[in-house]
This record gives C-alpha cells, sequence and structure tokens, in this order.
C-alpha cells in the first residue's frame, strides 16, 4: 500500500541540493520511504512530491504570458496536448522519413531508415511507388501499401526539408504537402478579380499597392477639402464679395485641381473622393477575394511536376494491370484490356487489332506478373518519343505498344485512328527531353 507522510520545514530544508537550485534529490531519500508519497507545506511552497521519479505533482504555473488557464505545471502541460491533439485530429501519422525524392533503393541505409516512395518506384523498388519503404540495415526493405483506400489520411514529415508534412490524400497517386507550404507556391486565379499577380504572396502584394493607392488619393482629396473650406470661409467674412460658390474665386496653384472657382473647386473635390472610396472597396473586396483563394488553395491545390528523369511519369492516375499475354510488355507501350483485369499491347493494325488503347506501361512487366499503367498524366521517354515535336498530336500506331504524330497515323481501310495525347516538350538540343501529356483514351475511329 502507498504510504503518505508529512515533512516538516527542517526535514524538507535538508533535501535541498547544496551546491545548485534543485527542489530535492531523492536518492537522498531513506530506502525504507521509496514508493511514497509525501504532502509539504511551509515556507518552501506546497504540493505533493512522488518518490519513485522525483517529480513534482503540483508546482504553480502563471500562464499570464502564453494564456494557458492551467494554473499548475501538470494541468498546463494536459492542456497544451489537447490542443496539439486538435490540430492533427483525422491524420493517421506514420513518423517521419528520410526524404520523399528518393525513387531507388539507396545504398547503405541503416535498420529503420524509413522513405516516401512519391513516385514511379525504380529498380529495387519497381512496383512499390506510392508506399512507405524501411531498411533492415542488410538490403532489405519492408512497404507498408499508400495505396489502398484505408491509408487516406496517412501522414509523415519530411526530415530533408524541415517543417515540411506531407499526407496520402489520394491512394495510389503523389502525396501532397500540406504543412510547410510558402504563399509563393499557392497559384492564384486572377481572372475575376483583375490583380496581377497569379500566385497568394504576388497577390496579396498587389492588393497591398491597390489599398496604399486608395489612402494616398484620400488623403488627397482631403488636403483639398481644407483648402477649399479656407476659401470659402475667407470670402463669406468678405461682406462685399458676392457669395455664390461660382462666383468665388479659386487659386488652383498648390492643388494643382485646374478649376477657378470655388464651385468647380468643391465639385472637383467630391469627384475625387467618389474615387478613393471606390479605389477603397475594390481593395477591400480583392483582399477578401485573394484570402478566400488562399484558404482553398491551401486545402486542395496540388502542382504535378514534369518528370525529372527518363521513362518517369510526373503525376497522373495510375493502375496496377496483369500481364498474361504469355510474353513481357517492356516499359513505355501502350496497352488494351485482353480480359478481366489483364493486358496486352495495343495494335492499331486491321490484321493484329487490339484495342482501344487505354494507358502507357510505366514498367517492364514480365508475363503473369502486375505492373503500372499510367492512364491520364504526364510521362517522359527520352528515345521512345524522339522525333515528335511540340503540339504533335499522338495517336496509337500499327506497331505492337507504339505512338506516332499525325503525320505517321495508320491509314489503312480498316484500321483504328485513336488519338491518345499530344506532344508537351520535346527539346533534343538543349536536354533530350521528350515529354507527352496522356489523357484517357476511349475514341476510336475505323479507317473506311
Amino acid at each position: 500500500m502507498t504510504r503518505a507522510h508529512n515533512i516538516e520545514d527542517r526535514d524538507f530544508a535538508s533535501l535541498l541540493s547544496p551546491s545548485r537550485d534543485v527542489l530535492f534529490d531523492m536518492t537522498e531519500l531513506p530506502a525504507t520511504l521509496k514508493g511514497s508519497f509525501f504532502f509539504y507545506k511551509g515556507e518552501y511552497g506546497n504540493g505533493w512530491l512522488d518518490s519513485d521519479d522525483g517529480l513534482v505533482m503540483t508546482i504553480a504555473y502563471d500562464g499570464t504570458s502564453s494564456g494557458i488557464a492551467a494554473t499548475n505545471v501538470k494541468d498546463a502541460i494536459d492542456e497544451v496536448q489537447a490542443s496539439l491533439s486538435g490540430v492533427i485530429s483525422g491524420l493517421t501519422w506514420k513518423g517521419s522519413v528520410v526524404n520523399v525524392t528518393t525513387l531507388t533503393p539507396p545504398g547503405g541505409a541503416a535498420s529503420g531508415d524509413q522513405y516516401l516512395i512519391n513516385g514511379i518506384g525504380l529498380g529495387g523498388w519497381a512496383g512499390k511507388g506510392f508506399q512507405l519503404a524501411t531498411s533492415d540495415g542488410a538490403g532489405g526493405w519492408t512497404y507498408e501499401d499508400a495505396t489502398v483506400a484505408t491509408a487516406i489520411g496517412w501522414a509523415i514529415w519530411d526530415r530533408a526539408v524541415a517543417g515540411d508534412g506531407w499526407v496520402n490524400s489520394t491512394p495510389g497517386a503523389v502525396w501532397t504537402k500540406e504543412f510547410g507550404r510558402e504563399a509563393a507556391e499557392i497559384p492564384y486565379d486572377n481572372s475575376t478579380s483583375g490583380v496581377a499577380g497569379t500566385n497568394v504572396q504576388d497577390a496579396v502584394d498587389a492588393v497591398d499597392a491597390i489599398a496604399d493607392t486608395a489612402l494616398a488619393n484620400a488623403a488627397t482629396a482631403a488636403g483639398k477639402a481644407v483648402g477649399a473650406q479656407n476659401t470659402a470661409d475667407t470670402h463669406i467674412s468678405d461682406p462685399t464679395a458676392a457669395h455664390a460658390a461660382t462666383a468665388v474665386s479659386y487659386d488652383p496653384t498648390a492643388s494643382g485641381l485646374g478649376v477657378t472657382t470655388a464651385q468647380a473647386a468643391i465639385d472637383a473635390v467630391d469627384g475625387i473622393a467618389d474615387g478613393a472610396v471606390t479605389d477603397a472597396s475594390t481593395a477591400d473586396g480583392k483582399a477578401v477575394a485573394a484570402q478566400a483563394t488562399a484558404d482553398d488553395a491551401l486545402l486542395f491545390t496540388r502542382v504535378e511536376p514534369l518528370p525529372a528523369a527518363d521513362q518517369t511519369s510526373g503525376g497522373g492516375t495510375v493502375i496496377e494491370w496483369t500481364n498474361n499475354t504469355g510474353s513481357s510488355i517492356l516499359i513505355s507501350k501502350m496497352v488494351a484490356i485482353s480480359g478481366s483485369d489483364s493486358i496486352s499491347m495495343a495494335n492499331a493494325n486491321l490484321g493484329a487489332l487490339v484495342g482501344p488503347a487505354l494507358g502507357i506501361t510505366l514498367e517492364a512487366i514480365a508475363d503473369g506478373a502486375t505492373g503500372s499503367v499510367l492512364m491520364s498524366g504526364i510521362y517522359r521517354d527520352d528515345t521512345a518519343f524522339a522525333g515528335l515535336a511540340a503540339g504533335d498530336k499522338l495517336y496509337l500506331d500499327e506497331t505492337d505498344g507504339g505512338i506516332v504524330n499525325e503525320a505517321n497515323v495508320p491509314g489503312d481501310v480498316g484500321d483504328v485512328q485513336q488519338r491518345v495525347g499530344v506532344c508537351t516538350h520535346a527539346n533534343a538540343a538543349a536536354d533530350g527531353k521528350y515529354v507527352i501529356y496522356l489523357w484517357p483514351a476511349i475514341l476510336e475511329i475505323v479507317k473506311t
């Protein structure tokens, strides 16, 4: 049974460390008192002491600066923990990863090192795209499958970029960065507001400049109104002058209004004031629109990058299919459905017609194996697409799994002319990049 003991001032003081300001040293307690609770009340303060771990269970806490409601340390810690729980509610945290950019198994990985394969896995990670991989320190890896529906809401921290957090919002696709985003990274649609910026940072800066202009115009209008009032006061004090505003002279030298009567000056100032009010209202409306766009962007914006390497995808819709053709299907080949959950290479030729094409392989798929197929999105192949030009319309070829441009579209009677995409980048002279955008390919036309 836990025992309780009272400690007098003299006993409590004897437990204070003589060399530093420490409340007490539990190693100095007799062994017979281990496991007991002590209550002290005296000139040193008051509270419960736990002799097992040396924690002061009730220490006064001043929340004046922090705004925390708790008045002791334990309750303050509980309050902070509850606040943090609210921030991460709804996410399943999978710890931290070394980085989110590695797509092939790194050499020398330590036991427990975890990576997010945030793209199409290559080499030893082929077929493991968008999953979490953990090293055993000896070249082996275990995986957590993030491509299933139950993985929605998984989240990780990226140790390579401090503060960046990634969330799996669409299983089988690129994870999205939802924490640590900069305002300049968030796109802004200015088609409605007319604000010059195309990202949140520039849009907010532009709205701020509009507001500054409106304030300056308002200040100018106020100054000119005071000048007009002073002129009117001077005139009224002169009983010999006519009192009609149109008959009162006005000197525009200082104001620059360009009019010479009080009537015209007041009308001009009124027009400037109306314009200033309108500008201020417009600036306020655009600021609200920019804020709303920024809020939406933080939740829903997803930017698909161009592929960083040959034979890779920059993102899109990827589905796993099984090859039951009896032979391997190479990477970068157009494929069609050939049976239940199975594919074969697509062909537009009448004699060997297999179609319509539905996607392009992201890896070589052995017979009987399952592999990744890009159904729609961005894909790069610096060899297979050589010879294409930016803007070329792309069609299914008469060779198994091939793609040709409009100049070489199949033309024999009975051939299928199926549009499958468009070439977006063809830059052999600079760096050899050939990139296509592939869309869901269903429409096909038979040559007659």
